[in-house]
C-alpha cells in the first residue's frame, strides 16, 4: 500500500486488519513505534514494535498469518525486519499474508527494505496516485481527484482496478442516516 501522506495508507492496513480478524486469521500489526493506534480498538489484533521479535517468531509458525506492516520504509534497521522479510517470502507458500503501507516517495527512492522487495511481487495498492507513483509496480495509473483519501487503484501483476477504501467499522465509521418520513 503505497500513497503521499495523508492518503489512507494506514486506514486501508485497519480495514485488512479488520477482515482478517473477522475471517478468524492471526493478525499482527507491525508499527515504527510498537504502539496501538488510538482509534484502532480492534480486538484480536496484536500490535508489535521494531523489537517485537520472539512474539513475532513465535505466532510466523500458524500458517494462516496475517502480518500488517505500516511504514515499513523506517523499520529498515530495526531487528524484525529479517523475520518480517522471512514471513514475506514464505507467505504465498504457507497461505499466509503481509501487507506493507509506505509513502511513495520512499518507495520511489530506495533500492531495497521491505516496501521495495514487497513492491516487486507486482502487487499492491497505490493510493492518491499521481504521474509516476505506479512504476514501481509496473503500471501508470491515471491521477486520482485530489482530496479523496483511499481514492486509488489495485494492481495486480500489470493490470488495474479503481478503489475506494472505505473506514473500517472498527474506526467508528458514522452510521447510515435514519430515514425519515415527509410530512
Amino acid at each position: 500500500v503505497t500513497g503521499p501522506p495523508r492518503s489512507g495508507r494506514t486506514t486501508t492496513l485497519r480495514a485488512l486488519a479488520e477482515s482478517a480478524v473477522e475471517a478468524g486469521r492471526t493478525t499482527v500489526l507491525v508499527t515504527p513505534g510498537g504502539s496501538r493506534p488510538p482509534d484502532h480498538g480492534l480486538t484480536g489484533l496484536t500490535v508489535l514494535g521494531p523489537d517485537d521479535v520472539d512474539t513475532l517468531v513465535a505466532l510466523r509458525h500458524d500458517p494462516r498469518l496475517v502480518v500488517l506492516v505500516d511504514d515499513a520504509d523506517r523499520l529498515d534497521d530495526a531487528p524484525l525486519r529479517p523475520v518480517l522479510a522471512e514471513l514475506a517470502d514464505l507467505a504465498d507458500r504457507d497461505g499466509g499474508a503481509v501487507a506493507v503501507a509506505t509513502t511513495t516517495a520512499a518507495l520511489g527512492s530506495r533500492y531495497r527494505g521491505l516496501d521495495v522487495e514487497t513492491a516487486r511481487h507486482g502487487c499492491g495498492i497505490v493510493l492518491s496516485p499521481r504521474p509516476g507513483d505506479g512504476e514501481v509496480l509496473g503500471v501508470r495509473p491515471r491521477p486520482a481527484p485530489v482530496g479523496r483519501p483511499g481514492r486509488g487503484v489495485v494492481v495486480i501483476h500489470g493490470r488495474t482496478l479503481d478503489v475506494q477504501v472505505l473506514l473500517p467499522q472498527s474506526v467508528g465509521s458514522p452510521s447510515p442516516p435514519a430515514s425519515s418520513s415527509g410530512s
